[in-house]
This record gives structure tokens, sequence and C-alpha cells, in this order.
């Protein structure tokens, strides 16, 4: 019988084991199965963040929350993936978008999405149709030696001959769906286009 060092020694060795059992990759068919079960690229495990792609690549990274990673290629499979630590996901948003490369060029669209933890605030209520107005331009740029595009938004009521607030925003292809998330909140009085300042967002 052994003594009660052996028997200690031999649970740390089982312990031991188990614990690389644990952090052991999963497999690409589990991979598979799990975003088929999530229905999402995207799942979370606690604070842990795991992203699935699968296709052939040479290399695939993902963008999310402004920085960018690589993943990692299961041996003899076309699937990639990474796992991070994130805290406190549950409360997390973010969107993310997949970038594979072949021969170091890009392998089609990019495929974006978005995750939102179990108790993230509700998401944004966008409208499909505007009741205020959408209006392109084109203006000289003596800086940029051209002619530049711009997209102004107008909100239901826009006063030409009142003052109101502008939000400018470099990207121009963002305002149309900035403005269906915009004028909800404005129709609801929860973002002020005019008057007090401190009346922008008055809760």
């Amino acid at each position: 019988m052994p003594s009660r060092a052996g028997r200690a020694l031999v649970f740390v060795a089982l312990a031991a084991g188990a614990a690389v059992a644990a952090a052991e990759p999963p497999t690409a068919a589990a991979l598979i199965e799990r975003s088929r079960r999530e229905k999402s690229p995207v799942w979370a495990d606690g604070d842990r963040a795991t992203f699935f792609y699968r296709g052939e690549a040479d290399g695939v990274e993902v963008l999310f929350g402004g920085d960018v990673k690589p993943l990692t290629r299961l041996a003899e499979s076309d699937v990639w993936t990474l796992t991070v630590t994130l805290a406190d996901l549950e409360h997390a948003v973010f969107s993310y978008s997949f970038f594979p490369t072949i021969n170091g060029k890009s392998a089609g669209k990019p495929a974006a999405g978005g995750w939102r933890g179990p108790k993230a605030p509700p998401g944004a209520v966008v409208k499909s149709r505007l009741s205020g107005k959408l209006e392109e331009c084109v203006i000289d740029s003596k800086a940029l030696g051209g002619k530049r595009k711009l997209t102004v938004y107008l909100p239901p009521g826009h006063d030409v001959k009142k003052p109101s607030r502008v939000v400018y925003a470099a990207d121009g292809q963002s305002i149309a769906p900035f403005a269906r998330v915009l004028e909800p909140l404005v129709e609801a009085g929860r973002v002020v286009a005019e008057g007090d300042p401190a009346a922008l967002i008055p809760e």
C-alpha cells in the first residue's frame, strides 16, 4: 500500500495531467460544430472570446475593438481560430471583420458582423426609412487639390434660419447608417438638435 506521501505525489501527477488535457486546443470538427450551434463565428466562455473562420487562405486576421490579430490555422484543415481574454465580456459589444489573404492579397470581401454579450445594454433602434433628409454636394478642396463629395444629414424639423449643432465625420459613407441610429434619438427627445448645449443629451 503506497505511503501518504506516495499517494500525494500520485494525486499531484493526475491533477497535472488533467490540467494539460483541459488545455488542449479544440479540434477543427469541434469548432465547426460549436459555430453551427452558436450560429455565429464568435462565441464566449466566461471572459474568453473565440473567433472562428473557415476557408482556404494563406493567412487570416480579425479586426475587432480597434485591434488586428492573426488567427491560427488548425493542421490539415481549413479552420482558423483565435481565442482572447476580454474583461467583463458578458457586458461587451463589439464589431468584427475577418480578412483572409492568399499570396499576400485580399481573398474576397471581408466577412463582418457584431457580437453582443448576454448582459450588454440593448442595441440601438435603427430606423429603416428616414423622416429627415440626406443631401449630397460636391465642393472644391484647395488642400487636397480636387473635388470632394460631402453627405449631409438634416434631422426632421431642421430650420436653416436657426443655429444647429453639427457632427463632422471623416468617413462620408458612414453618414447614412449613422443617421438611421441618430434620428430615433432625436424623435424621442434624447438628442436635441438646437438650444442649450447642456440639453444635447438630457439623460
